[in-house]
């Protein structure tokens, strides 16, 4: 077992830890991550308790992961050092949801996603079987012309995928399946909105 009460670092590139907590116990079976909680100069980060359920025979094809985030603010300036085209991005993402992943599967439910000033917003579950099929609720889905413009910006690449005109949804189910690989890929969707 490990427990660390209180951790400061300045990397190289300029990332900044202000205040690391965490207790680490583990064994041949199964391993918990507790009390997490980072702080970045804008962040902090919780983690309810992180389960690991593993076999110590095949470790990687029986790895189980589950845990959840409480609401949780962070600032992806703090990350720019590591992520460069979200340095500028200063305004606070709220975030907060549940987990569970295996080597087949990951699902999320009641993620919560949000700006300070509610510039924008996302409510969602999300079931994948990995390179099988998906299931997605889109709960609530808001944001102003300005924060698509901003998330534009930002991430040049969605520039095609995200018009500016969308600002809020009802909500949204999906199903279907994908096959993605280097030489193919093509997804199968139905999607039933309110």
């Amino acid at each position: 077992s490990m427990i660390v009460r209180s951790m400061q670092c300045t990397e190289h590139s300029g990332a900044k830890i202000e205040d690391l907590y965490l207790r680490f116990v583990g064994n041949r079976h199964g391993a918990t991550l507790g009390n997490f909680h980072l702080k970045l100069p804008n962040s902090s980060l919780r983690l309810d308790t992180l389960w690991f359920d593993y076999s110590p025979d095949d470790f990687f094809n029986s790895l189980i992961v589950k845990g959840s985030i409480p609401p949780s603010r962070i600032t992806p300036s703090d990350l720019g050092s590591f992520i460069p085209t979200i340095k500028d991005f200063k305004e606070p993402i709220h975030v907060g949801g549940e987990a569970i992943a295996s080597k087949s599967q990951i699902c999320i439910k009641g993620l919560e996603v949000y700006t300070h000033h509610k510039d924008f917003s996302l409510q969602a579950d999300l079931t994948t079987q990995i390179g099988r099929t998906f299931s997605l609720n889109l709960d609530t889905l808001n944001a102003t012309p300005q924060m698509w413009q901003i998330i534009k910006e930002q991430l040049p690449k969605i520039n095609d995928l995200m018009p500016v005109e969308i600002t809020r949804t009802g909500g949204i189910a999906a199903n279907g399946s994908a096959h993605l690989s280097r030489t193919d890929s093509h997804i199968n969707l139905l999607a039933q909105t309110d």
